[in-house]
């Protein structure tokens, strides 16, 4: 290991211990200070109680109602009274595909306060189970595997998602055992997990092309069943509501964004930035103009990451690493609805780039940049949620261009050989599916 890298690891070490141990004093502070008392109340899941409402209409097969915002509001508001809930009933309807919600449906037959114990733990347990993956693509040495846990446990993503009990830890467990089958050449494996994705169609959509474009048809057969059997689960034992879904999806999606003052700057998408950027938080429909400017750049984002594919492609030697990190990554960037607690799966993409470096010694111009956009995008995470309504602007989005454009960079780049021993792994994108 050269100075340079042993240096790097230990300045992360140093400032993602500050970061945990600031956030482990107002954790414990908090109640020491908290002067309202205790009323009893619940303030934590915010996130939990739409999925357990959804699950309680699924449950007892009323599956319109998952979509219906009046009965939606209305079940909330009757959990948070009888659970005596520190929260409102102000949300939308479910915005989830209808078979996400099975997942939610024992849990609705518990006391909400017991439910939502269950589902810390649940998150917990696939937190753990993520953070071992993680750990595991990177060489066997206990001060750069504990940087995992420990860059991640202190980052706002967590915080946010752990704190409103978001399903994030289980998109992060499905995202990392894909790309775990994918590195291992199983695509058939990784289609099967990939496919599973999709229950977030934003988390699952790019990740999906880039797979199928790399693995090809063992890949699609993968995907392909996962969304078969989802399917048919759906229309076999909750009739009536995927027609409901797709039909309610666009209506529930405006009232939450346009019908309400709603924090564009959450949104990691440069639909998010230039709404933000361009007409503020008031509510009212996206502008033609809006829309032109998110359509553009994300045009812009998928042509270079196609470019650099087929470049890889002709080139033979770039690495499968690069060409995940880069996808992950991209993902936001070309989709119209992606919220920063979903950030957290950037820790995949930042291992891999950092596996890469260890593994071939290289620490060019992208890496350095890609270094400095995520290190950036860590330390205002924190602050965005807050600054970018007050601001009009969310420097998220252009930070997390930066960092997408040094790894879509990576991707069609010829490899060094690692000094350190092992081989790139190559690209080899599979003949056309009609060959």
């Amino acid at each position: 290991m050269t100075r340079a890298p042993a240096s790097l690891r230990k300045r992360l070490w140093l400032g993602g211990g500050a970061v945990g141990l600031f956030l482990l004093t107002l954790i414990v502070a908090g109640p020491v200070f908290d002067r309202a008392g205790d009323s009893g109340k619940v303030g934590l899941g915010y996130d939990f109680l739409p999925a357990y409402v959804a699950g309680h209409f699924a449950r007892t097969g009323e599956f319109a109602k998952m979509y219906d915002r009046v009965a939606f509001s209305d079940m909330q508001g009757r959990v948070i009274r009888e659970a005596n809930l520190d929260m409102d009933g102000r949300y939308g309807a479910g915005l989830n595909p209808p078979h996400f919600a099975l997942l939610f449906a024992p849990l609705s037959a518990l006391p909400y306060r017991t439910a939502a114990g269950v589902w810390l733990a649940i998150n917990v347990t696939l937190l753990a189970a993520s953070l071992v993956l993680l750990a595991r693509m990177l060489p066997p040495e206990a001060s750069l595997r504990g940087l995992v846990p420990l860059l991640l446990i202190a980052s706002m993503p967590f915080c946010q998602a752990m704190g409103h009990q978001q399903n994030t830890f289980l998109s992060l467990l499905l995202l990392t055992v894909a790309v775990t089958c994918w590195r291992a050449g199983a695509p058939f494996a990784a289609g099967l997990v990939a496919g599973l994705l999709f229950y977030k169609p934003q988390l699952g959509a790019v990740i999906a092309l880039v797979l199928v474009a790399d693995q090809g048809r063992r890949a699609v057969l993968g995907l392909g069943l996962t969304g078969v059997v989802t399917l048919l689960v759906t229309v076999l034992f909750m009739p009536g509501a995927l027609g409901e879904y797709l039909h309610t999806l666009p209506l529930n999606v405006d009232w939450i964004q346009n019908q309400h003052q709603y924090n564009w700057g959450r949104q990691v998408t440069f639909l998010g930035f230039w709404r933000l950027l361009v007409e503020g938080r008031e509510p009212g429909p996206v502008s033609t103009l809006v829309r032109v400017l998110w359509a553009s750049c994300a045009l812009l984002v998928a042509a270079t990451l196609l470019a650099r594919i087929l470049r890889a492609r002709h080139a033979g030697t770039a690495s499968r690493d690069a060409l995940i990190a880069a996808s992950i990554v991209c993902s936001p960037l070309l989709l119209p609805y992606f919220m920063d607690y979903d950030l957290l799966l950037l820790a995949v993409p930042a291992v891999l780039m950092s596996a890469d470096v260890i593994r071939t010694g290289a620490m060019g111009a992208p890496e350095r940049w890609a270094l400095r956009a995520s290190v950036a995008l860590y330390v205002w995470s924190f602050v965005n949620p807050g600054l970018s309504g007050v601001l009009h602007f969310s420097p998220m989005v252009p930070l997390l261009a930066t960092l997408a454009t040094a790894l879509t960079v990576r991707c069609g780049r010829e490899e060094p050989v690692a000094e350190m021993g092992g081989e790139p792994v190559p690209l080899r994108l599979p003949r056309p599916l009609a060959a």
